[in-house]
């Protein structure tokens, strides 16, 4: 609290300190500082930069000036730096070394995190004694093992609740694994008889709709275990039965593909019709595999064209007298598909399935307001089951060896 010199001397608690009865503050009058009589300079800064004749005449003149008025800019009074007075010494020096070129070399700027960096980050500093610098290089070293354990540790085989041992991958698929195949017919006691392919009729073309799985991938090449992303979380294990199993099984055992065309009715041709019959067929019904047949066996497209043949059944009992013959494998083909076929891959099946089986698979997209849409693809999402080296036939392969295939 301020106090007068009397009451500080009187002791008196109670000053309130007030201008002087009749004071008055002088007010500052900028205009007549910074334009006035008294100003610095006459003319204004940007006259006196450009060392050109100010329209100013007298200090008492307002601005703005003629020039700053048609340059639109600010006319004020503020102080001109002096421009930089030449040294011919240095500037002779200069033309000498740019002549016989040996420069002198110049200490390099530091930069303006040089300048706020710690010492201890700067090349060359001396912070840290040798001994300092030992140990944290043999802590880091330490660090670098430990990562390298770590990743090792990742590559090791891990085994799943029921015994199944394998590595770490992510896969692509439209199925929920581990898949169940059965090569038993029905009747048998392990015979699948809840075929998805069987009783869902578009399951062969979209499956679950592809996504990317976590899962361990089976040492023996027969399956997957699920643990992360996948469609076990929200469905059962994928099952096919024994007809479905060895009808793709009869595909790819076929030796050769002899191909002829289908003739078709034009009504036969009509893709809408057909997807609507096919999307409302009753699943596992002699209709339904007759509405399948029209389909390609690759793509999403009608078959034009059908494998003929002639081979053995391989679903036929082996204590039958002789092989039973069979024309044609069943494989179905699109007019494109039947082309790329012959010509691109030389009547090579397997190496036609395996390249579109890495293309994309119809799947589900979540859109902008979070809703699920479907995004169409053209593969089907069962034609990877149809390599000699994919999951169906290495499965069936251990079920026959006495595996634990159904």
């Amino acid at each position: 609290m301020a106090m007068c010199d009397e009451c500080l001397e009187a002791d008196n608690l109670d000053c309130k300190a007030r201008p002087r009865r009749g004071y008055r503050s002088d007010r500052i009058d900028l205009d007549r500082v910074h334009y006035g009589e008294d100003r610095k300079y006459l003319s204004c800064t940007h006259c006196r930069e450009e060392k050109k004749r100010c329209s100013l005449k007298k200090k008492t003149d307002r601005p703005p000036c003629k020039r700053c008025k048609k340059q639109k800019i600010g006319c004020h009074f503020y102080d001109v730096a002096p421009p930089e007075k030449e040294n011919p010494a240095k500037n002779k020096k200069e033309t000498e070394e740019e002549a016989t070129g040996s420069e002198k070399p110049k200490d390099p700027k530091r930069t303006l995190l040089e300048e706020i960096a710690p010492e201890t980050s700067i090349p060359g500093s001396d912070f840290f004694s040798p001994e300092d610098l030992a140990y944290m290089e043999a802590d880091s070293s330490a660090d670098e093992s430990d990562a390298q354990d770590d990743e090792a540790s990742e590559n090791e085989l891990i085994e799943d609740a029921e015994g199944h041992r394998g590595f770490l991958a992510t896969i692509k698929t439209s199925f929920a694994h581990p898949m169940v195949f059965s090569i038993n017919p029905p009747g048998h006691p392990k015979a699948v008889l809840d075929c998805d392919f069987c009783y869902i009729p578009v399951f062969g073309f979209v499956g679950h709709f592809e996504r990317e799985v976590h899962a361990i991938q089976w040492s023996n090449g027969q399956g997957y275990t699920e643990f992360g992303n996948g469609h076990r979380e929200e469905k059962d294990a994928t099952t096919m039965c024994h007809e479905c199993t060895f009808h793709r099984l009869q595909i790819m055992v076929c030796s050769d593909h002899v191909i002829r065309h289908i003739e078709l009715h034009e009504d036969q041709l009509d893709y809408h019709a057909a997807s609507e019959v096919l999307i409302s067929v009753e699943g596992g019904t002699p209709q339904m595999q007759y509405e399948l047949q029209r389909w390609c066996s690759l793509c999403f497209s009608l078959a034009r064209h059908q494998c003929c043949s002639l081979q053995p059944f391989v679903g036929a009992d082996d204590e039958g007298d002789g092989a039973v013959m069979m024309e044609g494998c069943g494989l179905r083909l699109c007019d494109r598909c039947a082309q790329e076929l012959g010509q691109v891959y030389q009547n090579n099946l397997h190496d036609m399935v395996t390249a579109l089986d890495k293309k994309a698979k119809p799947k589900q997209v979540e859109t902008d307001d979070g809703e699920e849409a479907e995004e169409q693809g053209t593969i089907r999402a069962d034609v990877g089951l149809l390599k000699l080296d994919g999951l169906l036939m290495k499965c069936v392969q251990g079920g026959a060896d006495g595996g634990d295939v159904e």
